[in-house]
């Protein structure tokens, strides 16, 4: 059964154009159809357009985070490969030390203690190492900054005439080498495992290994900068 509505639109076709009666309903129920159909699509494009619209929003936040990915692990690598020749140079300096107990001052005599400039990006960023892609990369930072800051502190505290009882040459070394293997290690993650060249003013041949003996004494040298830490570390 047709509505109202339906009945007078047909009754104004039929004694207006004098259109049969069951021709003039036909027509309404087509009508009526095609102005469903209508509805039916306006309400389809709607959704898509809203599903579009909250995919695009989807994917602006994705990229956005993505960049803010990126800068950060460019940051900490950047600062890391800055402080890479130090802790090269000091590392096997304290190998050498550490090998050799009857040529330095092993502990209350030490007075060459090593002391790194302060990681700015680290203190501003701590907070942001979550977002790092790898997570081994963050506790590969966490140790590497951890032991920097606490042998800094050290090394001013005894520079100041207040030494810490327990630190000989031999930790310090310890020490030195545990941070080149997290700086080698936090390299890797950062770099995506591609390795860096060896900056050209490092003498790989006069570093020390652990065990006191130089690299130039190894069956073959480090081929990249992640490879040299490692050595001095192990």
């Amino acid at each position: 059964m047709v509505s109202d509505q339906a009945s007078f639109i047909c009754t104004l076709l039929s004694q207006i154009w004098h259109i049969p009666d069951g021709f003039a309903t036909f027509l309404v129920a087509l009508a009526t159809l095609l102005a469903g159909s209508f509805v039916i699509s306006a309400a389809i494009l709607a959704w898509r357009s809203v599903q579009q619209q909250i995919h695009s929003a989807e994917n602006i936040e994705k990229a956005r985070r993505e960049r803010e990915i990126t800068a950060v692990e460019i940051g900490f690598k950047a600062e890391l490969l800055v402080y890479s020749r130090a802790i090269i140079e000091a590392t096997s300096k304290w190998n050498l030390r550490a090998s050799q107990p009857n040529s330095f001052p092993q502990k209350w005599e030490i007075t060459e203690w090593p002391i790194f400039t302060d990681p700015l990006y680290y203190k501003e960023s701590i907070g942001k190492i979550g977002v790092i892609r790898e997570q081994w990369v963050g506790g590969a930072l966490i140790g590497f900054y951890g032991n920097l800051l606490e042998l800094n502190d050290q090394s001013r505290e005894a520079l100041a005439g207040k030494p810490t009882h327990d630190v000989t040459s031999q930790s310090i070394a310890a020490r030195l080498q545990l941070m080149a293997a997290n700086l080698s290690q936090a390299l890797d993650g950062l770099n995506a495992d591609r390795k860096i060249g060896i900056p050209s003013d490092v003498k790989v041949e006069l570093l020390c290994a652990p065990n006191g003996k130089w690299l130039s004494e190894s069956a073959d040298l480090p081929k990249n900068l992640q490879d040299v830490l490692l050595r001095l570390a192990r």
